[in-house]
């Protein structure tokens, strides 16, 4: 069956204290069933026959993510008790014997007996063509006992069949990168491979006074078949001076090419996107064996995106070193300027696993534009009546947040999307935005007007109060003078709705009164207003029954009041004998002022010779209305 990492929080007995390592050998943690399959095994391995020789104390489950061991968690396997690896590093000598034997394929890794020997062994089967696990070696007989005949060791014995033709016959798979030197004490130390050496002297989390660097134990394997794999450890040349092998947890596995990481920079709203211009993409990709020579990663780059216009890959040769297993490069987004749609980046790798057949792996990210810088002030330029308090303040859009912005007004400057000052002049406030990025910048100003000596807003409006008959036309005029900066002018009714802005007011009232007023505002507060009263009747016209066409200048026309209501009205006037000596078809058009040159002046048809004194009759017809006659008396002394 398939073995999943699964760590299991339970109540356990562990030794700890803070910022050290933990360990416990307390259920489940007790069983080497559940250390194997439930803490080391990771992806694509099945295990199966599992035993452990070796003193109980000697094995268990640890925490190491508050120790500087190297590994978050996992198995550690000592040659005393686990309990002697925890720190701090304020023993030189630390240990305890379990009185047990040492093991003979270790013997023969060393020139001394071994002693107190804990030995985990089980078969797997590989699901690729490698298998590996992380591993660190710590030990108490750190330094004093490098080059002599008290080196304890240790080994990671496989057993199985050879890739490259034959068996495995108990290889050790413990080795120093890129070489087929064994980790021991001797080979590893203050003068020997030193770049996996860590000197723990007086280390506040381990015990053991050295120990090595993170190192990965693999071998190439064929997949679908069993494996027996030993791991074993053991005091050489006496029973003292504990050391360990501390096995990463899930890290025993056997998979293909795996993208480990993708992280773009903080200004990215996520580890799939990337600005244009604006950080890279950092990816790590992760083999399934460290490469014994410097290896070329082959890429295919696809998606919308153009390479070297839209992105960039660095280094553009991706180079695995020998002794690695991972190859990290960075996705750089280029800044074109020109506004376009979100465009794909696509990187493959088309990794060949000797079991699985192609397995490629992809990478894909999203290439965002960066949205077009945008500057607003939120009020317009303004007008002061003099010198106070002012509050200016932006609302900006676009760019790359943080987001900065530098004013300068009057020789001084300032920063932030906001501004109080008191001018005591005329100011011109400038701002320039820029975003944090790749430095898009864009300027704006508002002016600020200060006024001094304003004389006050005063409305004239003239006649306020007008009687006017139903179909009169009444135009209201105001003059505004006066005021501080711009000048607000309108009429208004008696609901306080405005009907105009136009200092001119058109009207003509309906019957009964009306009420409008006029009113001005300034930016300085000050304002004034005047209201206008409109009566408005309907007027009966009034005809005379004596005109004196003499050239007095008095009463010199027959003029009928009000007519000039009635548009289109028929006037006929005849004298005694029926005979007409004057008519019109819009007597109240063309009469409408006494002395108009459309009123009868007396002669026939005003033109002829003038009519004697006597009584002449009178025909009115208004349109609509009942028609209406006389007489009148005609005099001339």
């Amino acid at each position: 069956m398939k073995r999943f990492f699964l760590l299991l929080l339970s109540v356990v007995a562990f030794h700890w204290s803070s910022a050290q390592l933990v360990v416990t050998n307390a259920a489940p943690y007790n069983s080497p069933q559940y250390l194997v399959d439930s803490v080391l095994i990771g992806q694509g391995i099945q295990t199966s026959n599992i035993t452990y020789i070796g003193a109980p104390a000697a094995i268990g489950f640890f925490n190491g993510v508050n120790s500087n061991i190297g590994l978050d968690s996992g198995i550690v396997i000592t040659t005393g008790d686990i309990v002697n690896a925890v720190g701090p590093n304020n023993i030189g000598s630390a240990g305890s014997s379990n009185n047990a034997p040492g093991d003979t394929q270790l013997d023969l890794l060393t020139t001394s007996t071994t002693n107190d020997a804990s030995v985990l062994e089980f078969d797997f089967i590989p699901e690729s063509d490698t298998a590996s696990f992380r591993f660190v070696f710590g030990s108490e007989e750190y330094p004093e006992f490098v080059n002599s005949s008290f080196n304890d060791v240790f080994a990671f014995f496989i057993s199985g069949p050879n890739p490259n033709g034959g068996q495995y016959v108990d290889e050790n798979i413990a080795l120093i990168p890129g070489t087929t030197v064994p980790v021991t004490i001797d080979n590893v130390n203050i003068g020997v491979n030193s770049q996996y050496y860590v000197d723990n002297t007086g280390g506040p989390t381990v015990q053991y006074d050295a120990f090595t660097t993170v190192l990965t134990a693999l071998a190439q394997v064929i997949c679908n078949q069993p494996y027996h794999i030993k791991i074993a450890i053991a005091d050489a040349g006496d029973f003292s001076y504990d050391s360990g092998v501390f096995l990463e947890a899930a890290s025993f596995s056997s998979n293909g090419a795996t993208l480990t990481s993708v992280s773009t920079s903080a200004y990215a709203e996520n580890d799939t996107t990337i600005l244009e211009g604006c950080g890279d993409a950092l990816i790590t990709v992760k083999l399934n064996r460290v490469t014994p020579t410097d290896s070329i990663v082959p890429y295919q780059l696809l998606g919308t995106a153009t390479p070297g216009v839209d992105y960039v890959v660095t280094p553009n040769v991706l180079l695995i070193p020998a002794g690695s297993d991972s190859i990290q490069f960075t996705v750089t987004g280029l800044w074109d300027g020109i506004d376009e749609p979100n465009e794909s980046v696509i990187i493959e790798f088309p990794f060949q696993d000797a079991c699985a057949g192609f397995q490629p792996v992809k990478i894909n990210l999203l290439l965002r534009d960066i949205d077009s810088l945008k500057l607003d002030f939120k009020s317009p330029d303004q007008v002061l009546c003099g010198p106070e308090d002012l509050y200016l303040y932006l609302q900006p859009s676009g760019g790359v947040a943080p987001i900065s912005f530098d004013w300068t007004y009057n020789g001084q400057t300032s920063t932030g999307f906001d501004l109080f000052d008191t001018p005591q002049t005329s100011t011109t406030y400038y701002v320039t935005m820029t975003d944090a990025c790749i430095g898009l910048t864009i300027q704006d100003s508002i002016q600020i007007t200060l006024l001094s000596d304003v004389d006050p807003v005063d409305v004239e409006v003239g006649v306020t109060d007008y009687d006017l008959c139903l179909g009169d036309v009444q135009a209201l005029n105001a003059l505004v003078t006066g005021g501080g900066g711009a000048v607000t002018f309108g009429w208004y009714d008696m609901n306080g709705d405005l009907v105009t802005d136009s200092t001119t007011l058109v009207l003509e009232p309906e019957e009964g009164t009306e009420t409008y007023m006029a009113l001005a505002f300034d930016e300085c507060g000050s304002s004034d207003s005047v209201e206008v009263t409109l009566v408005t009747e309907i007027c009966e016209f009034e005809v005379p029954n004596v005109f004196t066409p003499n050239n007095d200048g008095n009463n010199d026309y027959f003029w009928i009041e009000n007519l000039d209501k009635f548009p289109n009205t028929e006037v006929y006037i005849m004298n005694r004998w029926g005979q007409k000596v004057f008519e019109s078809t819009n007597y109240g058009g063309q009469c409408v002022n006494n002395g108009d040159s459309g009123c009868w002046n007396g002669k026939v048809n005003n033109t002829g010779a003038d009519c004697p004194e006597g009584t002449y009759y009178y025909i009115i017809r208004p349109p609509g209305e009942e028609e209406r006659t006389g007489s009148l008396t005609l005099f001339r002394n």
